[in-house]
């Protein structure tokens, strides 16, 4: 984590519980699932946001956990052009996922999936 990072109250929660040691967010990631019993889907869940898999369609790229053909297709025949088609095909709201965060640690998660 850097200095320009939000702060991670429950994260330095965490790390302080388990001082002196050295204390990573793999280290935090772990003790969340293994203590919540989180199905390990969650975590490829957000693996295709961080790493996500392509799909291209005649030129087009598209995130493949988004690719629907029978959609892109319908939009085709409204008229919309390539660029329209990969943009809304393509949104992805994360929004929902950070509900209750400030919005400092907002802004740098959408900050980070995009460098991703």
């Amino acid at each position: 984590m850097s200095q320009n990072d939000p702060v991670l109250l429950d994260y330095k929660r965490w790390a302080l519980a388990n001082s002196p040691s050295h204390f990573s967010l793999f280290d935090y990631l772990h003790g969340l699932f293994s203590t919540n019993q989180y199905p390990a889907d969650v975590a490829i869940a957000f693996s295709e946001l961080v790493a996500p898999r392509f799909q291209s369609w005649e030129g087009q790229v598209f995130l493949a956990e988004q690719f629907d053909l029978q959609k892109i297709e319908a939009m085709k025949d409204e008229g919309t052009t390539n660029s329209e088609r990969q943009y809304w095909i393509n949104l992805v709201s994360i929004s929902d996922l950070l509900v209750n965060a400030p919005l400092d640690m907002a802004e740098s998660f959408g900050k980070r999936i995009v460098k991703s």
